[in-house]
Order: structure tokens, then C-alpha cells, then sequence
């Protein structure tokens, strides 16, 4: 009875893939509606993740997007190249081959960070507080962004952090150590170029 209950309990996830948790948006209507990934995604996927490393000089913005509807995932690559005012000129996407079970395995990995529910404070904490009270503001400037977006049932989560790795030395904080680690995680599997 019990391997009947257990096979009944795993098998749609086998069959068709893990769901991703449910989400807390963390973006106004507005700042939703000023995403490429929403815009773009949300009508056409029941859940989507992202991923994109940005600056202001890039002359183009690469996304890697798992979107899953019906309950296949697919992979998407989105490109969009800029002018120099960093209007979009051109949007270029296509669909890549992936491995399903690397994907699951990367879901599992986010699972056990936490990485459903990271804040974007403690991922971009650039002011370390001393015990006296005194404080240091650290700065860098033409850095990237490297962002998560999440849609789930409605919601929309950004999780993104500003040079993670810099800041990381400087400032330790465990959710951005964690975010470093899904941020690797993702890109040993997936190529952004």
C-alpha cells in the first residue's frame, strides 16, 4: 500500500515535471507590467523563471527562460538588441533543447536554498553597519544585474542582485551567498552568449 501511495504521489511529477512553489509578488502592477518576461510570458505559460545579466552598456539584453504550460516545460531564449538610447530595436527568441532532468535537478537545488523567497534588501545590501554606529556605504559603478523573475499563478517575483559577488566580500549576508549559488547553479546549465 505504501509503495502504491508513493508512486501515485511522485508519478505526475515524473510524468510531467516539477511545479514551481507558489510565489509572492514583490512588484507593483506597474513595475510587472514594464517586464519583457511578463509582458511576453505570463499569458502564455501557467509558470515561468528567468534569467538575465544586465548592465547599462550592454548593447543587447539576453534572457534564458523555462516557461511550462500544459504541464511540459519548454526553454526559451529571448534576445533583444538596443540602440544607443537603449531602445529595443530588434527581439529575436528561439526555442533550445534542454535536459529535463538537469532542470528538475536545478528546481530541487533552488528548493533547498530557499529561493522562492529571497528579498531583494538582503541580495543588495551595500551598507555595512559597525557596532559604534558608524556605517560604509560601498558603491561600484558599470556593474550587472543578474535577475530572477518568477510567475506563478498570478504572481510576479523579481529576485535580483546588484554585482553579487562584490558585494558578497564585502558585505557577507547568507541570502546572497545562497542566490550566488542558484546563479552558478543555473548558468553551468544554461549558456547566456
Amino acid at each position: 500500500m505504501k509503495v502504491l501511495l508513493l508512486t501515485l504521489t511522485f508519478l505526475p511529477a515524473i510524468l510531467f515535471g516539477q511545479d514551481l512553489p507558489e510565489v509572492r509578488t514583490n512588484l507593483s502592477t506597474e513595475e510587472s507590467q514594464n517586464s519583457i518576461i511578463w509582458a511576453e510570458f505570463s499569458d502564455e505559460y501557467d509558470q515561468v523563471l528567468s534569467f538575465s545579466r544586465n548592465s547599462y552598456w550592454s548593447e543587447q539584453k539576453v534572457y534564458i527562460i523555462y516557461g511550462r504550460t500544459n504541464g511540459q516545460w519548454e526553454r526559451i531564449k529571448l534576445t533583444q538588441k538596443l540602440d544607443d538610447n537603449k531602445d529595443i530595436i530588434r527581439t529575436k527568441s528561439r526555442e533550445l533543447s534542454f535536459n529535463e532532468d538537469k532542470f528538475q535537478e536545478l528546481l530541487t537545488f533552488f528548493d533547498s536554498r530557499n529561493f522562492w523567497v529571497f528579498e531583494l534588501d538582503s541580495l543588495n545590501l551595500h551598507e555595512e553597519i559597525r557596532e559604534d554606529g558608524s556605517s560604509t556605504l560601498w558603491t561600484k559603478s558599470d556593474g550587472t544585474t543578474d535577475s530572477f523573475e518568477v510567475i506563478n499563478i498570478d504572481q510576479h517575483r523579481l529576485i535580483s542582485s546588484y554585482e553579487p559577488e562584490y558585494f558578497q566580500e564585502l558585505i557577507p549576508v547568507e541570502q546572497r551567498r545562497k542566490f550566488i549559488e542558484c546563479m552558478n547553479k543555473f548558468l553551468s546549465q544554461n549558456k547566456m552568449k
